[in-house]
């Protein structure tokens, strides 16, 4: 493996999230100031709203150009256990891991909130058709953020600090990257989980599967409260959330430790 100076690694490690953050923004500026070109202000405001999703799901999508050819070219500093191989078992508690922390964020975010802040940190959800919020929220978002965070920026940064470092770090950058508070919170914690789950398989679907379950079942959660006007669950079911997480996350840490050795 190529030997980095510290200031190499460190511009290894966080040139793609300059890229991930700086993309989109130019991105949107050229389609928001092409649209005030050709109609005004106001329907240049009012469009960029409404299509914010929509517009957010294309530019990653064409993100994708550079994000897979450059998880190929990392992938190769590190050996994949079982080449590669998913088995059942992983891929369920996968999605029960992360379902399970999904109802935990949903108690602590609907119990722990006002209604007018609850209603506020709702509404950048809610402002596109379920059919876009399910592709672009459900899948686009979630492969693009694990190709970047665990495919990228954790594989980078776990070649010249201990693993545990580098974990806390993508997970805190993580966190910090979706600039609002509520989702800061859970954010890391979940991210910290999606990385100790790569680290452990070395395999990036584990990552990406967590991803797209955690988010595909919030956009649905969200969308039901938004039509049915149901109540949150109380915070008793705080207890059964805590209880899944521990026991799947050691059992898919056990089934990981037997792909190992297999």
């Amino acid at each position: 493996m190529k030997q980095y100076s510290t200031l190499q690694n460190i511009w290894r490690g966080f040139w793609p999230l300059l890229a991930y953050f700086f993309f989109p923004i130019v991105i949107m500026n050229l389609t928001y100031w092409g649209l005030r070109i050709t109609t005004d202000s106001y329907n240049a405001d009012q469009l960029m709203n409404q299509n914010a999703i929509l517009l957010t799901g294309i530019i990653l999508s064409f993100s994708l150009s550079l994000w897979i050819p450059l998880w190929n070219k990392t992938k190769k500093t590190h050996v994949t256990l079982n080449n590669g191989k998913l088995n059942i078992a992983q891929v369920a508690l996968t999605v029960v891991l992360f379902l399970a922390g999904l109802l935990l964020v949903v108690v602590l975010v609907g119990n722990i909130l006002t209604p007018d802040d609850l209603e506020a940190f709702l509404s950048m959800f809610t402002m596109e058709s379920l059919l876009v919020r399910i592709v672009v929220i459900g899948f686009i978002g979630a492969i693009v953020e694990e190709l970047v965070f665990r495919g990228v920026l954790l594989n980078r940064l776990s070649t010249w600090m201990p693993a545990w470092v580098a974990v806390l770090a993508s997970s805190i950058i993580f966190g910090l990257i979706h600039f609002n508070l509520i989702q800061i919170l859970y954010a890391i914690p979940m991210g910290a989980l999606l990385a100790v789950a790569y680290m452990r398989t070395r395999n990036m679907w584990i990552p990406i599967i967590g991803h797209i379950a955690f988010n595909l079942a919030s956009v649905f959660a969200i969308h039901y409260v938004e039509t049915t006007g149901s109540g949150w669950p109380g915070l008793i079911v705080a207890i059964p959330a805590v209880v899944l997480i521990a026991g799947s996350g050691l059992l898919l840490w056990r089934v990981s430790c037997e792909v190992e050795q297999a």
